[in-house]
């Protein structure tokens, strides 16, 4: 109990000290600052409504990549399929873009034909109908004198998949 008194009067010797004296000096600045011209704020911009941007150019050749052209993507032949399997594991082609093969020789007979494609780290690989290339689940559908045929599957985003056409021409300054 002894304590308790001891605090409370101690604390009372604190806050005795906090009275209203020497605030003149606080309200004279407060006055001072309340007299000058304020600033005008601008008002809040007006946000009008955007209209909405249907991105159409995904068929197109990324801007950010070296053109070549060997290459050449044909959108006209888009059709409605079922999804790829996804889970299916892909072969060594179909980690590489589609843009960084490139052919440089064909060996074959009447019966088969195999194309020799190289991509961009100069590695070399015989390919046939039926094989799978490139990140967009590329088949190659047809082989013929002037390059490779191959159906890729894409997604719009919204569970639908489309088949395109693309190619891969000889380049023949090679």
């Amino acid at each position: 109990m002894k304590l308790f008194i001891f605090l409370f009067f101690l604390a009372f010797v604190f806050l005795s000290g906090c009275d209203e004296h020497n605030t003149s000096l606080i309200d004279a600045k407060l006055t001072k600052f309340a007299l000058e011209k304020n600033l005008p704020i601008d008002d809040l911009p007006v946000f009008y409504d955007q209209t909405q941007y249907a991105y159409k150019s995904r068929a197109k050749r990324d801007p950010f990549s070296d053109f070549k052209v060997s290459m050449s993507a044909l959108s006209i032949d888009k059709t409605q399929i079922e999804a790829p399997d996804l889970l299916r594991k892909k072969e060594p082609l179909e980690f590489f873009d589609l843009l960084s093969f490139s052919i440089v020789g064909s060996i074959g007979n009447e019966s088969e034909l195999w194309m020799l494609v190289v991509n961009e780290e100069g590695d070399f690989s015989y390919v046939t109908i039926g094989d799978r290339i490139g990140r967009d689940f590329g088949e190659i559908i047809d082989i013929n004198d002037s390059g490779l045929v191959i159906l890729e599957k894409n997604s719009d985003g919204a569970g639908r998949w489309f088949s395109y056409r693309r190619h891969i021409l000889k380049d023949e300054n090679k």
